[in-house]
């Protein structure tokens, strides 16, 4: 799996929330058994702040929650059903504001 793919959400109780998941983790790092993932949620459910990424992905209006990011088992993912590297500039940025409040 590479950084910025896109992957279904495997949870049957998050998918209506949050359909896909965005891989944020270097594939460098493969051999570790959790990979740091950020959802792709609904745009109608929430607000967008300062750390999240308005985008389309297989036709749905998405938010990309950087906020809401986390280390997951990769087990349980799926295959790649696409990529968001087109958005690694606004990614990197959002990073910087949640980090260092810029």
């Amino acid at each position: 799996m590479r950084q910025f793919d896109v992957v279904e959400n495997p949870d049957p109780e998050t998918r209506r929330y949050s359909p896909f998941l965005v891989v944020l983790q270097s594939h460098h790092l493969d051999p570790i058994e959790t990979i740091f993932l950020a959802p792709l949620v609904n745009d109608a459910a929430r607000p967008v702040s300062p750390v999240d990424i308005p985008l389309e992905f297989n036709g749905h209006r998405l938010v990309m929650a950087i906020g809401e990011a986390a280390g997951v088992p990769r087990s349980g993912l799926g295959r790649a059903l696409g990529s968001a590297k087109e958005h690694e500039d606004a990614i990197r940025r959002a990073f910087e504001r949640l980090l260092g409040g810029f």
